[in-house]
């Protein structure tokens, strides 16, 4: 699996994962205006390719491959133990494919301060075993065409139950991150 990791010698992690058709690079950008000075490690998905680039299979019939999503989160925590890290604050960070794939962590009660799901789906996930003290912030827009702010709504609900200290937001605007979005992120990180 692919990634990038900057070390800036900071004792904040930020990881990224990117959404459908993106690469490790496609946050750093949004990274640096949330958390400038913090290092960052960002994974490129490994199923599909170019434009289909993601971390798990599409979608057959509404439903996620189970397996499948499992088995790249598994991959994915193996590489990060790999690394060895240690720091004070660890946020995860996607948007879209990127986002669905944090609540996979989540569901496996990985250790994580802060998760940042951008336009996340709700694909029938079980938080029930997750890290309670993990801070959860849910973005939508408005007028997505790919994600109804209602799922990502029926997510917040969901997530209530499970975590301490959850977020809903919602933007004007489609699928996209916006810069609304951006600053309203900036304020309560």
């Amino acid at each position: 699996m692919n990634y990038f990791y900057q070390k800036n010698d900071s004792n904040e992690l930020v990881v990224l994962f990117h959404g459908t058709g993106g690469n490790e690079y496609q946050l750093l950008g949004i990274a640096g205006e949330l958390f400038p000075g913090a290092d960052v490690l960002s994974f490129e998905g490994d199923s599909g390719s170019a434009m289909s680039r993601r971390f798990f299979p599409p979608l057959v019939n509404g439903e996620m491959d189970r397996n499948a999503y499992n088995d790249a989160v598994r991959r994915v925590t193996k590489v990060i133990n790999e690394l060895n890290l240690d720091y004070d604050k660890v946020t995860f960070l996607g948007y879209s494919n990127g986002a669905n794939f944090i609540i996979g962590f989540l569901e496996n009660a990985i250790e994580i301060d802060v998760a940042v799901l951008m336009h996340p789906s709700d694909l029938k996930y079980d938080v029930s075993n997750a890290k309670r003290n993990t801070k959860v912030i849910i973005t939508a827009g408005a007028n997505d065409y790919m994600v109804s702010p209602g799922q990502a709504k029926a997510l917040e609900m969901q997530f209530k139950s499970s975590f301490a200290d959850v977020n809903f937001m919602l933007f004007d605007g489609g699928h996209e991150i916006t810069q609304a979005e951006i600053e309203r992120l900036k304020a309560i990180l």
